[in-house]
């Protein structure tokens, strides 16, 4: 197939330089050459580009579709070109939505295909696909999120063979796009009997005490009902104001001791595996893991993604049963240094303030982490994105995730 698309590609891109080399004024710029054909520069612009490319099958992605094709072919009819180097052209686009619609269905199904020969265009392919299924999101849920924060620092337990995890979760830029719609953020805020939630300053959740950070969460405070069910707080954003004036910010932060593994143990799962599961329609992802310098030393997290629509959140980090539902991304996780002044981002300025008061308020030493960072744009709803660390001493094989 890969084959068929690359000839199709080189025959139309001499075909149609045949055809631009006998137009007047050649070689040509974009601007001058819609003038005078009296059509968009875009279409000018993308012609002139998949004609001087040397990629064969690159050329077959960037040149426009067989109808704008047919129209300039039309126009240079009256600009007295051979008629001979018109028909090879024409002959071209002919085979060209020959290709297409026996193989592909339609032009995007094409260029999906192509995508899977060229990392280059399925990246961009990829970006915009999301950037429409974040559009339809918004519109269908009726809220948008500029930034959505996952933030995971792992420390020191009181148990060695387990480590303690507090989690930053921030909706940044948080606003209505239609009245009656009440954007929701959920937490867990009850675990095993041995296992506490609490505040960053150590009071029980589980007892009414409030894990939004007032401080960071401007006026979004007094317009939020909360919801207890069960295991789960529900932050329901209220009131009917639309647009973006009416934008909020809400950072949420809890503690949980001994809930991470530290060390391997026979039988157990060989990662230790820490993630989030995207529930919004996102423009920003920050997804950071910070770990303290005693936990999982010398050790670096790998990425895995998988859709949960339908099974859920993934039980084990690269389990084969989930196999299936693995996604096959270019995301990466990006290792961020020492120190949590290394983990600046420009999605949310207040960052490092927000880090610090963590800190602060855990008693932990700000320079005492390394850190890793997966950022992604329009991220989809129902993936989960899990960063996990093989326990020392694991041997390859189905790893719990200590989600």
């Amino acid at each position: 197939m890969d084959a068929e698309v690359a000839e199709t590609g080189r025959d139309l891109a001499g075909t149609l330089a045949s055809v631009l080399q006998a137009l007047p004024g050649a070689p040509h710029q974009p601007q001058r050459l819609a003038r005078m054909l009296g059509v968009n520069v875009v279409l000018t612009s993308r012609l002139l580009k998949a004609t001087r490319s040397t990629d064969a099958l690159a050329i077959a992605h960037t040149i426009p579709g067989p109808e704008p094709l047919r129209r300039v072919l039309k126009i240079v009819q009256g600009m007295n070109v051979d008629a001979d180097v018109v028909r090879a052209a024409e002959e071209a686009v002919d085979r060209f939505e020959h290709l297409i619609n026996s193989h592909a269905g339609d032009r995007a199904a094409l260029d999906s295909m192509i995508s899977s020969w060229l990392p280059d265009v399925r990246t961009k392919l990829d970006l915009v696909s999301r950037q429409a299924v974040f559009k339809g999101m918004s519109h269908i849920r009726g809220y948008t999120v500029n930034t959505g924060l996952t933030s995971v620092l792992l420390t020191p337990s009181t148990d060695p063979a387990k480590c303690d995890r507090t989690t930053i979760i921030g909706r940044y830029g948080l606003r209505r796009t239609r009245a009656g719609v009440k954007p929701t953020i959920s937490t867990s805020t009850t675990a095993r009997e041995d296992l506490s939630v609490t505040t960053l300053d150590g009071r029980p959740v589980g007892e009414g005490h409030s894990t939004i950070l007032d401080e960071f969460s401007n006026s979004v405070v007094n317009r939020l009902e909360v919801l207890r069910e069960g295991e789960l707080t529900r932050y329901l954003l209220g009131g009917d104001e639309v647009g973006l004036r009416t934008a909020v910010d809400l950072v949420i932060a809890e503690h949980r001791p001994r809930v991470g593994r530290a060390v391997f143990t026979e039988g157990s799962p060989n990662h230790a595996a820490y993630g989030d599961l995207v529930e919004d329609p996102l423009r920003q992802f920050v997804f950071d893991i910070l770990v303290h310098d005693d936990v999982y030393p010398g050790r670096d997290p790998q990425l895995a993604v998988y859709n949960s629509v339908g099974a859920g959140f993934p039980a084990f980090f690269l389990d084969p049963s989930r196999r299936w539902d693995l996604v096959d991304c270019d995301e990466k996780v990006v290792p961020l240094g020492h120190g949590i002044r290394r983990f600046r981002t420009a999605s949310i300025p207040n960052y490092l303030d927000v880090l610090e008061h963590a800190c602060k308020q855990r008693g932990y030493d700000p320079v005492a982490f390394r850190g890793y960072r997966l950022q992604i744009a329009f991220p989809l709803i129902g993936y989960t994105y899990l960063m996990g660390f093989e326990l020392s001493g694991a041997a390859s094989g189905e790893n719990m995730a200590d989600v």
